[in-house]
């Protein structure tokens, strides 16, 4: 990825056979294992089945990003850092003090969160299929069971996602070469992922409710150190 600032190009670039009016994508937006997490997270004593790991990992061998990359979004303004490699688990801290435990694949969401005012967790069960390595046709299917513990709820859902022809695309950080990964949550919502290889991570995000876009680009990228 050119990481020179540059004018934003078409904020809704249209990979080949993936849109007819509207796209979609997910947010960073995912065991008797025990979790040693980074000093002071929320997720030291945490416990995931032994087989939970390695199906969400399936195609990738190791983190995608290092412990102190840094990725910063728009829409609204967040930063978001890697603080750990745990296990089979990535941490993440934002700059309000709310941290994710996630998989190494960057489509999947989260599988823990915790925070000053929510905390909760997923089940995701892989259904079919795998998107890594990437290539152009490949799909997953996977089922969700969400627990929120502040605010309580609950919830399900079943995704469908398949990788698009590659696309170059133009973000305030920069141009990137993308993966479009395209995903349907329960047949109603859509989300696009623009993954960009080179740095293991979505560089645009879009979701579709109710036809209405939310997008979301990578303002600024700073690597870890390996």
């Amino acid at each position: 990825m050119s990481m020179a600032n540059e004018a934003v190009g078409a904020v809704r670039p249209r990979p080949h056979g993936v849109w007819r009016g509207k796209l979609g994508m997910l947010t960073l937006g995912a065991a008797a294992l025990a979790l040693t997490a980074c000093e002071g997270t929320p997720f030291e004593t945490i416990s995931l089945a032994d087989a939970e790991a390695p199906m969400l990992n399936r195609g990738i061998e190791k983190p995608l990003v290092e412990v102190g990359t840094r990725f910063t979004f728009t829409n609204p303004d967040v930063q978001w850092e890697v603080v750990d490699h745990s296990g089979d688990y990535v941490v993440w801290r934002d700059n309000a003090g709310n941290e994710l435990l996630t998989s190494y694949d960057p489509f999947l969401p989260a599988v823990q969160w915790s925070g000053p005012q929510e905390s909760g967790r997923r089940e995701i069960n892989i259904l079919e299929g795998g998107l890594f390595p990437l290539a152009e046709g490949k799909t997953v299917r996977f089922d969700v069971k969400g627990q929120s513990d502040r605010p309580p709820s609950v919830w399900r859902a079943e995704w469908r996602c398949s990788v698009q022809a590659q696309v170059e695309i133009t973000v305030p950080a920069g141009k990137a070469n993308t993966w479009p990964v395209l995903c349907h949550r329960n047949g109603r919502e859509e989300f696009l992922f623009h993954f960009d290889p080179t740095i293991g991570h979505y560089v645009q995000v879009a979701t579709f409710v109710n036809g209405q876009p939310t997008v979301r680009q990578l303002k600024t990228y700073q690597r870890g150190t390996p």
